[in-house]
């Protein structure tokens, strides 16, 4: 290795994380809220490296709950979401694009938008398919009803996510315009994803990092712990089982790509999009290879130039 030592430092604030990056006390950090990227992007000695499209976020519905259970109702509250104002509006125009189904653009032979386009919003086809369901404002308060039950239901996200918190009360607002009445409720990040195992929520807005592998099995198979969904489908089941029994890649892909239409027709989530998780760097820090596979994947080639090398506090140039 061309460095003595890495030191790693647990800051769990992110706005401690930027200050110290900012202030150069820190060479390096992972990720950069969003709200904070013009702040970051404007210091002279800190750089961007991205990890493309790695990540993503949702809104998961429960379909033990009966609000779900309909896929009109929940193909209905996809079609009432403006994505890509979504992404404008959280400042990730330059770090994220609107998903459509269970493979990042990242998987280059497996993403396929001409069969899982993102959604686009169209509010009048989500109030006729809610319609269709049975769903009308019948006492004229602004809310859906269906047989005296109005159209509300609670949200969980993790608290301290900001990207998540901004973007829950976006939703919030478009969902309000189409009848329906969301509560928003934070928990703690343990807490958050033990309830959404253990299928003990109504909906959440969450999210996965991008496996590298092209099985949906660990996230869509019927057993699947992190089936937070249930989702379960027959045809679905033998074509992951067609497709693992592949002897190639490309052999298998048509069979995932099949696998993942149907699962994206069946509107278990509202993919929202994938983005990128950037990290910023002191630009004294030289040798890093930062991408699709991470940014740790190299660190013993990391290295700082000799006239930077007096302590931390330096700044590159």
């Amino acid at each position: 290795p061309r460095l003595d030592r890495i030191v790693i430092r647990v800051i769990p604030e992110a706005t401690t994380r930027i200050g110290e990056l900012l202030a150069g006390t820190i060479d390096y950090t992972r990720p950069i809220p969003f709200h904070e990227m013009a702040r970051v992007r404007a210091a002279p000695h800190v750089r961007l490296e991205r990890e493309e499209k790695r990540f993503y976020d949702f809104v998961a519905y429960n379909p033990r709950n009966p609000l779900f259970a309909d896929r009109r109702v929940r193909q209905a509250l996809s079609l009432a979401v403006d994505v890509p104002g979504l992404i404008q509006r959280l400042g990730m125009q330059d770090f994220a694009v609107p998903a459509g189904g269970p493979y990042s653009p990242l998987m280059t032979d497996l993403y396929d938008p001409a069969t899982m386009p993102p959604q686009k919003q169209d509010t009048a086809r989500a109030r006729a398919l809610l319609a269709e369901a049975g769903w009308r404002d019948s006492n004229r308060d602004g809310v859906l009803d269906k047989a005296g039950q109005p159209f509300r239901f609670t949200v969980l996200v993790n608290a301290g996510n900001q990207r998540r918190a901004d973007a829950s009360q976006i939703l919030q607002a478009q969902w309000k315009r189409l009848g329906v009445e969301i509560e928003i409720q934070a928990l703690e990040t343990g807490t958050f994803f033990d309830r959404q195992i253990a299928k003990d929520y109504e909906a959440a807005l969450t999210g996965w990092g991008v496996g590298l592998d092209p099985s949906l099995t660990e996230l869509w198979g019927r057993e699947a712990a992190l089936n937070t969904v249930s989702y379960d489908d027959a045809q679905t089941e033998a074509l992951f089982a067609r497709a693992a029994a592949e002897t190639t890649e490309e052999r298998a892909a048509p069979i995932w790509r099949e696998a993942a239409s149907r699962i994206a027709a069946a509107q278990p989530y509202t993919w929202l999009f994938y983005f990128d998780q950037v990290g910023g760097a002191n630009r004294r820090l030289r040798g890093m290879h930062v991408d699709t596979y991470g940014a740790y994947q190299n660190a013993w080639e990391w290295w700082i130039p000799a006239e930077y090398q007096q302590g931390p506090t330096t700044r590159a140039r």
